[in-house]
């Protein structure tokens, strides 16, 4: 279970804190009693890095499904056209997702 210590205890602390990361303790960093960030083991942040690029490529994947899919579908639209409302479809999940981080990291 990861510990939380605060800003002051990580600066006067930070070598018993890297040593919980490297052991696989996560540390969660509170600034004025709201957690701001974590410090892991480099390990784990390679998993988290490929896990990301796992789950990024997974939704272009299913993105690029669903192009063929609209431009397969919409016989009476030329493809640059059922492309152009394909690509505005992506790109309009795209900003829901980013405006939802965004909002995430601002209430957090």
């Amino acid at each position: 279970m990861a510990k939380t210590v605060t800003a002051t205890e990580a600066k006067n602390k930070l070598g018993q804190i890297l040593d919980m990361a490297i052991r696989d303790q996560p540390v969660i960093i509170s600034n004025y009693g709201r957690p701001s960030s974590v410090v892991i083991s480099y390990d784990e942040y390679e998993e988290y890095k490929s896990y990301r690029k796992d789950k990024n490529k997974t939704l272009w994947e299913k993105l690029e499904k669903l192009r063929k899919k609209a431009v397969a579908k919409n016989t009476d639209l030329t493809e640059e056209e059922a492309n152009k409302i394909a690509m505005r479809a992506r790109d309009e999940i795209l900003d829901s997702i980013v405006k939802r981080k965004k909002d995430k990291f601002v209430k957090s």
